[in-house]
């Protein structure tokens, strides 16, 4: 473990490392080797396709260790279904979840309802309602030619952005290339939360389009660094193919992005 700076330190609050194993042992290995580096943890679909009690233990544990918990399931489907599963997520002490910004304001707005009201009901704080705009794995080529979808990507963020402030939504989900006009139009206040990240040397997840640095992620004014490949995976160079790292590799990997955010707070 290193001894952290104090602005490694602030950039450790600003970290989340995605959870993307099939157990909650996995899940917890990784939480007991990275929580020394990163306060938040996110939670997929790959924990709930393989068990839905895996997931809902893995918040409450995360709850007990006072980590914080980044739910992100989607949502998308109808609005009563969004609002009775989002109220039921807050019993768990989800501190963060996601809805797509493309099904529109009453998507969104059931959501964001959701959450008040379960927070409400069980005397909880009321999860972070995140928007995702445009996923990071699509790039410009991908918008125009094969969704058929006019503009720029930095168009669309806005776009969708600008309907989930409306709906309540309390941040935005993006890469962090869009975060600077995303501040300029919206609201103070809003989370910016940016998947996409790769390490210094340009290592990211391999389905990624938009990448940016952490550092560069930091500077544009991201609240949330969300990073996975680059800290959880190492390139294997015999074999010129992606695979798990080991705990103190993770852990080096994880010091090295938290010293590249730091340099920018």
């Amino acid at each position: 473990m290193h001894q952290l700076t104090e602005k490694e330190k602030l950039a450790r609050e600003k970290l989340c490392i995605p959870l993307d194993v099939s157990s909650t042992r996995d899940a917890m290995a990784i939480v007991d080797n990275l929580e020394g580096y990163a306060k938040t943890f996110k939670i997929g679909q790959q924990l709930y396709r393989n068990s839905y009690a895996e997931g809902i233990n893995i918040f409450r544990w995360l709850k007990h260790r006072n980590l914080q918990s980044f739910e992100d399931l989607k949502y998308g489907d109808k609005d009563d279904q969004n609002y009775e599963a989002v109220k039921g997520a807050t019993k768990y002490g989800v501190d963060f979840l996601t809805v797509h910004a493309s099904f529109g304001y009453g998507i969104i707005k059931s959501v964001v309802r959701g959450a008040e009201d379960g927070a409400n009901e069980n005397n909880v704080n009321k999860p972070k309602v995140l928007a995702v705009t445009v996923l990071t794995s699509l790039d410009q080529n991908t918008l125009n030619k094969q969704l058929r979808m006019p503009g720029s990507v930095e168009e669309r963020v806005l776009l969708y952005a600008k309907i989930a402030e409306n709906a309540g939504a309390d941040g935005i989900v993006c890469s962090a290339g869009e975060i600077p006009v995303l501040k300029q139009n919206l609201l103070r206040g809003m989370i910016y939360a940016t998947p996409g990240i790769s390490t210094e040397q340009g290592f990211a997840a391999h389905d990624q389009k938009r990448v940016y640095t952490a550092g560069q992620a930091v500077k544009n004014g991201a609240s949330l660094v969300i990073v996975g490949t680059a800290i959880t995976k190492i390139m294997d160079l015999d074999f010129g193919e992606t695979v798990q790292a080991a705990p103190l590799q993770m852990q080096e990997n994880a010091y090295k992005i938290l010293q590249a955010m730091a340099k920018h707070l």
